[in-house]
């Protein structure tokens, strides 16, 4: 869940105040803001104090339904573990598609010099889009600096097929962004402290291909990955051509496999089609990673994701982040607004800097962070300095502190993801009616199961013409 309530808002808006006094030179060194005081400790001279905050929440449905959330990550519990320790993941959208300029290719160049191979891929289609280049625009190539559309790029293999032959003595640049992704697969998030932990990723591979084209007469054939997971979700299917139905071979019937990726085969297997494996295999323990602070996020972990944690770690607390390879259906998404007013008050011992200081940080505030802010789910709605007045320092001399009221108005979001985290990979099951009996409005159907089943009924409702009151 994304709760940008009292707790976050405040601390994010103490770093901006902060920082907004940072950038004024007179004051950058002396003035800070503050929470609440500490009646034990004697109060600053000058600064900036959050002296209330309030909110109401704005409903945007019935339900508060938002919609469906189309993404490569998302995260689901681990047994019955709280699963609290991070409290939402996200692509990192910034560095999922990276920027090659003018990548110098000339030595890759095949030997009838028309194509050249990129060092990096897959290649995508621009910046923050994990999705395969399918144009060839998307690309700049230039040869000795003039820039030539190319023949056609092949964004797996990173293959860019020119429209003329390079001569030897010229140069070819290849610019283009390719997706930074780690591979995808579970990866299980265990917390060995409350403030470290370390994953235990189990990758997947989907749709490998291990035999281009059969002969018939294979015995062995060896998967690229290990150690293969075997207890786990793993198919052996075929397949003609590209728009031919997919052909699953049974596991135990028509081949066998062991944890080191070699499949043997107690059947032949048609000749003349394509053998593809989609499978599981455990990856290297990474970490420990650490987490400084409470509400801090980590993009190091797992390349293209953010993890954000909050005050709700756990000690043995496990999570499981899912990551497939294009963005698919991730979360059921609910989610609202929140309208809050944050007061501050700026107070010194000189009215005159009092009020420079509140002309400033509301200025600051709404010409320069308001629209930045907006990326974050933060709508600064007002930001004016309100009334002024004054405040007793020391009652024997009578000195004062000069206030002046700074009120910002916000508005907020709050988001609930419902992951979807189950995928039918294959299903087979035998099932065949015996038995038909009609008993006045319902009919009963006798089944009985193929693999040994227990006998078991299905009632299905039979519909009526409908009855006019």
């Amino acid at each position: 869940m994304e709760n940008n309530l009292y707790q976050v808002i405040k601390k994010r808006f103490m770093d901006e105040l902060n920082d907004s006094l940072k950038r004024h030179p007179v004051y950058k060194t002396d003035v800070k803001a503050y929470g609440k005081y500490h009646m034990g400790k004697e109060r600053p001279q000058i600064g900036v104090s959050l002296y209330d905050t309030s909110a109401t929440r704005i409903n945007l449905s019935p339900d508060n339904t938002f919609g469906t959330l189309m993404s490569m990550v998302t995260i689901t519990k681990v047994g019955n573990h709280p699963g609290t320790s991070i409290e939402w993941v996200w692509e990192d959208v910034y560095n999922i598609s990276k920027w090659v300029n003018k990548e110098n290719v000339t030595a890759t160049l095949s030997s009838d010099r028309t194509k050249v191979y990129t060092s990096k891929k897959p290649i995508t289609k621009g910046a923050q889009n994990p999705l395969l280049l399918t144009d060839i625009g998307q690309v700049e190539v230039h040869i000795n600096g003039v820039q030539i559309l190319p023949r056609s790029v092949d964004p797996l293999t990173g293959e860019v097929q020119l429209t003329t032959i390079v001569n030897p003595s010229e140069t070819v640049e290849v610019s283009y962004f390719y997706k930074d992704v780690a591979r995808p697969g579970f990866y299980f998030l265990e917390m060995e402290e409350e403030n470290s932990f370390i994953i235990t990723p189990m990758y997947s591979e989907d749709g490998e291909v291990v035999v281009e084209k059969t002969t018939g007469s294979e015995v062995t054939v060896q998967l690229s990955q290990t150690p293969v997971l075997i207890d786990f979700v793993l198919s052996l299917y075929t397949r003609s051509s590209p728009r031919a139905p997919l052909l699953f071979l049974d596991r135990d019937v028509d081949y066998t496999v062991t944890p080191d990726g070699l499949v043997t085969f107690l059947q032949p297997i048609q000749a003349g089609t394509t053998l593809y494996a989609s499978y599981r295999w455990q990856g290297d323990t990474l970490g420990p990673f650490n987490i400084p602070t409470e509400y801090s996020y980590n993009d190091k972990a797992i390349k293209g994701v953010v993890l954000a944690f909050g005050s709700r770690r756990q000690k043995g607390d496990k999570m499981c982040v899912v990551l497939t390879a294009r963005r698919e259906k991730a979360a059921h998404v609910k989610g609202g607004h929140y309208n809050m007013t944050l007061g501050w008050k700026v107070f010194s011992r000189d009215p005159l800097t009092t009020s420079e200081i509140a002309d400033h940080l509301s200025s600051d505030i709404w010409v320069n962070r308001r629209e930045l802010l907006k990326n974050e789910g933060i709508t600064i709605e007002d930001c004016t300095p309100s009334n002024e007045s004054e405040s007793v320092y020391d009652d024997a001399t009578q000195a004062m502190y000069f206030e002046s009221s700074l009120n910002i108005e916000v508005m907020t979001e709050w988001k609930k993801f419902i992951p979807y985290v189950i995928k039918l990979k294959k299903y087979t099951y035998d099932v065949e009616a015996v038995e038909r009996i009609k008993r006045g409005r319902v009919q009963e159907v006798s089944l009985y199961d193929a693999q040994d089943t227990p006998e078991f009924l299905v009632e299905y409702p039979i519909t009526t013409y409908p009855y006019l009151f």
